[in-house]
């Protein structure tokens, strides 16, 4: 059994994250499946859990980064970060920092 969860930004679905019944991540492959298989998801942008978890984990040292340097260091396309990063930010768990 797997879980789709809707995070809504005013009322409206923005984004979905996957998880097992036990909240766990669920695999690439099975996660295209899901989103091939419902419109509602498919229309969607989905919350790559693993890369916010590999971004707060870059961030640990405590020197301020770009997007870029973040993607070079944890191997993830930029636009990936910036979403982590996004949502980080809606969570209250960093702040933005322009340089």
């Amino acid at each position: 059994m797997y879980v789709v969860q809707l995070v809504r930004i005013g009322g409206q679905p923005r984004n979905f994250a996957i998880f097992t019944a036990e909240g766990d991540l669920v695999e690439d492959s099975i996660r295209k499946e899901i989103k091939n298989l419902d419109a509602k998801v498919r229309s969607l942008e989905e919350i790559d859990l693993k890369t916010i978890d590999e971004v707060v984990l870059d961030l640990l040292d405590l020197k301020p980064k770009s997007v870029n340097e973040i993607s070079e260091e944890i191997k993830a396309t930029p636009k990936d970060v910036q979403v982590a990063l996004e949502e980080l930010q809606l969570e209250g768990l960093i702040i933005s920092q322009k340089r």
